[in-house]
C-alpha cells in the first residue's frame, strides 16, 4: 500500500504528521492507534482530533469524537468527545462530512480538506483538515486520525 501526503497540505505540520504516522505502520499495513504515542505528538495534540470508525453494515459507517483537542474546542466554541457527527454537525452539513469521513474508511488513504470557520471573531478564518486512518488489525479502518489547522485571517481584517 503506498500513501503520498496530499499537495494542498503544505504547511510543514502536516508533512510531521503524516511522515510520523508513515513510520508507525507495520510493513504492509496500517498503523493503529496502538502505535500512536501522543508523547510523540506533543506540539500537535492541541491540534489533534480523533474519530471512532463503527461500521454500520452495507457500506455505512458512523463517525463519534474520541479525542477532541483544546484548539478544536476553541474552533467550535465546544468539546464533542464521545458524541457523534449528527449530534453536532448542522444538519445540513451531516451527509458531506459523514460523506468525506466515510471516503477515507473506502478508499483508505490520507485526505485533505479547507473549511471555512462559521465563527465570527476569530482571529482566522478557515482551518485546514488532515485525516489519515487507523486500523488495529492493521487493515480494518476502526478510526481516523486527523492534525486541524488554522488559516489565518489577511492582514487587516
Amino acid at each position: 500500500m503506498r500513501f503520498t501526503l496530499p499537495p494542498e497540505a503544505a504547511d510543514p505540520r502536516f508533512r510531521t504528521f503524516f511522515d510520523y504516522w508513515l513510520s508507525k505502520a507495520p510493513p504492509g499495513q496500517l498503523p493503529g492507534r496502538q502505535h500512536i504515542d501522543p508523547a510523540d505528538l506533543r506540539a500537535l495534540l492541541p491540534n489533534i482530533l480523533i474519530y471512532d470508525v463503527i461500521d454500520e453494515g452495507g457500506g455505512s459507517y458512523r463517525f463519534r469524537y474520541r479525542l477532541w483537542g483544546t484548539f478544536v474546542t476553541m474552533l467550535v466554541g465546544g468539546n464533542h468527545t464521545g458524541k457523534f457527527i449528527e449530534d453536532v454537525a448542522e444538519p445540513e452539513r451531516q451527509a458531506e462530512i459523514n460523506q468525506v469521513l466515510t471516503e477515507i474508511v473506502t478508499q483508505r488513504q490520507p485526505h485533505f480538506w479547507e473549511q471555512p470557520v462559521p465563527v465570527r471573531d476569530r482571529d482566522f478564518i478557515a482551518y485546514q483538515r488532515l485525516a489519515l486512518p487507523l486500523a488495529s488489525d492493521g487493515k480494518t479502518i476502526d478510526m481516523l486520525i486527523c492534525l486541524l489547522l488554522p488559516v489565518p485571517a489577511p492582514p487587516g481584517k
